[in-house]
């Protein structure tokens, strides 16, 4: 909260962010937990568009007592265990009330979260004392978010005010009453979280919007520091291990034919979603693609017809077996991995099977 509370400002509804995240209470089979990482808050004023707050210590939504309605910007980097790999199952924001005006005159609220579709900044920003306010901001400078614009050295929002994706991700109901737990964890929210996941370029955070936002000094203040939690399992075509969701499933392993010595299923990591072979093994080679282990050809070419038996056939040993043997023509005996013909000299066989 504020360091200070002018005397109109008393009659706002007055609400911390706990720096707390609460995990959803039905937890299926996972293949682990993980907590964003805050980088980002500020606040927005519709009655100062072109200055920024990201400097005060809380971000501030609803209705200021100059009229000007808030919005709060809130945005979290994903670990690395959040990625494309992964499927999210729940993912929970908290919140908690820690002050009430002193006379007792704020209203509950609404609180939507909204997923933001442009890229912003958080600013270096300060609420302004000698003008009676807190919420005022300073004018922007550098790459601050304010009303009118996302960064603001740049273009403005394509919907002043922020501009968010068309659903709203999560609300939930606000009380005036100090202490109280205010919980986010819609399927929106992991909806939103696994976008990020699945490409973390989309990650523009949450604007956090109030049902009061119209309505004369009716201001929330949410402190800085927020943390995202959430669960997740692996994709389907992943498969869990201790370190994370690997491409090396079974069935990639077997394809690999990592049973026999020399050859391996390597996991690159992601963004890769796929594995690759090593096909040590002098029984393999790599096949199409470089995602499987096969067998050898040895016939190919056929060495067998090297010294002149042009009909002589070659039988592949296959795999895990290596070789070859060869079937000569009549006149001809295999020797030294080929065909050659039968030469006697002197009246010995020089050479013979």
């Amino acid at each position: 909260m504020h360091s200070e509370i002018t005397p109109a400002s008393c009659h706002a509804l007055a609400l911390l962010v706990c720096a707390t995240a609460f995990a959803s209470c039905a937890m299926p089979a996972r293949a682990g937990s993980a907590n964003g990482t805050f980088v980002a808050g500020t606040f927005i004023n519709s009655a100062r568009p072109d200055n920024n707050n990201g400097g005060v210590s809380s971000i501030d939504i609803g209705n200021d007592f100059l009229d000007g309605s808030l919005r709060g910007l809130v945005r979290f980097n994903l670990p690395a265990a959040l990625n494309e790999r992964v499927s999210i199952t729940g993912a929970t924001l908290s919140m908690t009330t820690t002050a009430v005006p002193p006379d007792g005159t704020a209203g509950a609220a609404t609180v939507y979260v909204e997923r933001l579709t442009e890229e912003w900044g958080q600013g270096t920003g300060a609420g302004v004392a000698a003008s009676g306010s807190y919420t005022a901001g300073s004018p922007c400078t550098g790459t601050g978010a304010t009303w009118n614009k996302p960064l603001c050295s740049g273009a403005g929002w394509a919907t002043a005010g922020g501009s968010v994706a068309g659903t709203i991700s999560a609300s939930a109901s606000v009380p005036a009453t100090s202490g109280s737990l205010v919980q986010w964890n819609a399927a929106g929210i992991a909806s939103d979280v696994q976008a990020w996941a699945n490409d973390v370029t989309t990650n523009h955070g949450w604007r956090l919007r109030s049902s009061t936002e119209a309505s004369y000094d009716t201001l929330q203040a949410f402190m800085k520091g927020p943390q995202l939690a959430t669960t997740y399992t692996c994709k389907s075509s992943f498969q869990e291990t201790a370190s994370g969701c690997t491409t090396c499933t079974t069935a990639a392993k077997a394809a690999c034919v990592t049973s026999q010595g020399g050859n391996a299923c390597i996991d690159s990591g992601p963004p890769s979603t796929e594995h690759s072979c090593s096909c040590g093994n002098a029984a393999y080679v790599i096949g199409p693609g470089g995602t499987s282990c096969v067998d050898k050809n040895e016939c190919v070419p056929n060495h067998c017809t090297d010294f002149g038996d042009p009909a002589a056939a070659c039988t592949d040993h296959v795999a895990p077996e290596t070789g070859y043997s060869c079937q000569c023509s009549e006149g001809f005996v295999a020797s030294g991995g080929t065909c050659v013909d039968y030469i006697f000299v002197d009246g010995f066989e020089a050479l013979g099977p």
